[in-house]
């Protein structure tokens, strides 16, 4: 479960990564999801993409690439495992007011 203490961790590492003031840019994000993409190439050869959405409440979206420093962060924030199957991990979801 999200924490506003972690929320806030996670916005503060992404306004300095996009260069957003950090109070403007917790108010908006409305989820975070945690995402693996399995791509099947020739043969029983897959490309695995592991990245994470930040979905603004505006429509916008950042794609946090697998292996960045924000990344990292978030999955050991969360313990977030380095799954082989393609897959979407619900990290939070604002309220509906």
């Amino acid at each position: 479960m999200t924490t506003m203490d972690s929320l806030e961790q996670i916005a503060r590492k992404l306004s300095l990564e996009i260069g957003i003031p950090n109070d403007e840019l917790m108010e908006d994000i409305s989820s975070i999801v945690y995402c693996v993409d399995v791509f099947e190439c020739d043969g029983d050869t897959s490309i695995i993409e592991r990245h994470i959405d930040i979905e603004y409440s505006f429509g916008e979206y950042y794609e946090v690439p697998g292996g960045s420093e924000l990344f990292q962060f978030i999955c050991s924030l969360y313990g977030l495992p380095l799954l082989q199957e393609e897959k979407e991990i619900t990290i939070y979801q604002k309220d509906e007011e």
